[in-house]
């Protein structure tokens, strides 16, 4: 099959080659070099940088540029030179980029005569240039598209199975109608889906494409096929909620820039942004939700080892804003610093952010311990109290039990936390029989130690439990007197003899407590 393959052709497109003999060389795109030291030999087939010692023929090559599998090289190789890959699935896998390419220029023709449409899009900032390279369109009724496709030869099961058409059973129309479309490609610059926004009312806003043979959303980044080689060559790469912002922000010369297709971050987009660049700058929206959304983003980033840093926007301001206004973004901050904010005074929201630094550092152990220790340090400054990381990465508590706070322990935690130490205190007093977590509790209430200094000694999971309910400081006060009215009664019937006045005392508080 190499032979057949032009590997100076294939490695051209990425390396300025000169002849040199019989072989080319150029500046190995893998290092950065001044003099090159990278040759291809055409006779061979074969390249090698004798610099890092990378080597390897075309399919490695475009497997290692592009960051995907030598599979998926394989195929793009063979699709460029014509080569024969006997496979039902490769034969399937081929037609449905040919359905979604057929579509995409049926949506271009008609964005181009829509007038109105063409009106939005300017009106949202975006220039002719930028529409044309992004390949937008436009889905004009439920059934150009499919009248179209069968026209260029595509049956209606190969149309269905590209995901771009809907069958109830009494029709077949375009899932896409009216709205503005957005291709999405894949890390090579292939068709493999669309997503469509709605022109005026109507619900959902933006209507992705299913997961098909070509197509996986939890898989793709919008604009991370135009965006991989920027961000190689600055080092980051800029993650966006929306694909206007994407696009945008490449107008605006922020080209290492993607967007999230309306999902979550997942293990797979992380993966494939770890191929080009280990470091992340997210720029959520400055809204309420795109605050969460961030924070979400964190723990996923995180997790798969990459270093995340975030640029909090004016409120209510998206990166679409600053772009088209010509401001400067505000410079991104460590994403523990984003999370925790300034230290705060309420003891439930101090919780809340204690946690949330704690998940932080916990995964960030699990891939490089060094950088957990940096951030261990900054956490314990920001809480003023000690936090310890146990050899897997997990945030000690000191820990409470297995199955987390509940019960008594939940309301107890969340007097201290409330400032109501006499009440916690008292119950307490009354218990015969302590666990190590209420003995811990009373050390601390008795040492005259804050709740700060408390909740350090708790393990992440307990905190989210109790904290995520959002009880109110009155709900949590009358529980406690209920308590220790209870605890009253039951150290009063202990008592081997009574007089008349504890007898009195003891049926007037079973009376006031129901028992």
């Amino acid at each position: 099959m190499l032979d057949k393959v032009d590997i100076v052709r294939v490695i051209g497109r990425y390396v300025n080659l000169k002849r040199k003999g019989s072989q080319y060389v150029g500046l190995c795109p893998f290092h950065k070099e001044k003099n090159p030291s990278f040759y291809v030999d055409p006779d061979k087939g074969v390249y090698h940088c004798f610099g890092c010692g990378a080597s390897g023929n075309a399919i490695t090559f475009l497997a290692e540029i592009e960051g995907i599998s030598k599979a998926e090289a394989l195929s793009l190789l063979a699709e460029e030179f014509g080569i024969e890959i006997k496979t039902h699935q490769y034969e399937e896998e081929l037609t449905t980029y040919k359905v979604l390419q057929e579509a995409a220029k049926y949506y271009k023709i008609n964005l181009m005569k829509n007038s109105g449409v063409l009106d939005y899009l300017k009106g949202r900032g975006l220039e002719i240039s930028s529409i044309a390279e992004w390949e937008l369109g436009f889905s004009p009724d439920k059934y150009g598209v499919i009248r179209y496709l069968i026209e260029k030869g595509f049956s209606t099961e190969e149309i269905l199975s590209s995901g771009i058409a809907i069958n109830t059973g009494k029709e077949i129309f375009d899932r896409f109608h009216g709205r503005l479309i957005f291709p999405i490609k894949d890390i090579t610059g292939r068709i493999v889906s669309f997503s469509g926004r709605v022109l005026g009312e109507g619900e959902p806003r933006y209507l992705n494409g299913p997961d098909t043979k070509v197509f996986k959303k939890s898989g793709v980044l919008f604009g991370l096929d135009k965006a991989k080689t920027h961000a190689r060559k600055e080092g980051f790469i800029y993650i966006v909620e929306g694909y206007v912002d994407a696009i945008l922000m490449h107008q605006a010369g922020y080209k290492n820039t993607v967007a999230v297709m309306g999902t979550s971050i997942s293990e797979d987009h992380v993966k494939s942004i770890y191929r080009f660049v280990k470091r992340v700058i997210l720029i959520p929206d400055g809204d309420e939700a795109g605050i969460r959304s961030a924070e979400k983003h964190i723990f996923t980033l995180a997790k798969g080892g990459l270093n995340v840093q975030v640029i909090r926007l004016d409120e209510n301001m998206d990166p679409a804003d600053y772009v088209l206004k010509g401001l400067k973004f505000p410079e991104p901050v460590d994403a523990l610093d984003f999370l925790l904010g300034e230290r705060v005074e309420d003891p439930l929201e101090f919780s809340r952010r204690l946690e949330r630094g704690k998940t932080f550092v916990s995964l960030i152990s699990q891939s490089d311990e060094n950088l957990a220790t940096f951030y261990k340090v900054k956490l314990e400054k920001w809480a003023g109290t000690e936090i310890n990381i146990n050899a897997k990465g997990n945030m000690e508590a000191g820990k409470v039990k297995e199955e987390g706070i509940k019960g008594l322990e939940k309301w107890l935690l969340l007097g201290y936390a409330y400032g109501l130490k006499d009440k916690v205190l008292g119950i307490l007093e009354l218990i015969d029989t302590k666990n190590s977590f209420e003995h811990r509790l009373e050390f601390f209430i008795k040492g005259g130690k804050d709740f700060a200094e408390f909740a350090g000694t708790i393990g992440g999971r307990e905190l989210s439990v109790i904290f995520d309910e959002k009880i109110s400081k009155e709900e949590v006060e009358r529980v406690l007197e209920e308590v220790l009215k209870r605890l009253r009664v039951e150290r009063a019937i202990k008592g081997n003899s009574f007089d008349m006045k504890t007898l009195m005392e003891i049926y007037n508080l079973k009376k006031e407590v129901g028992v």
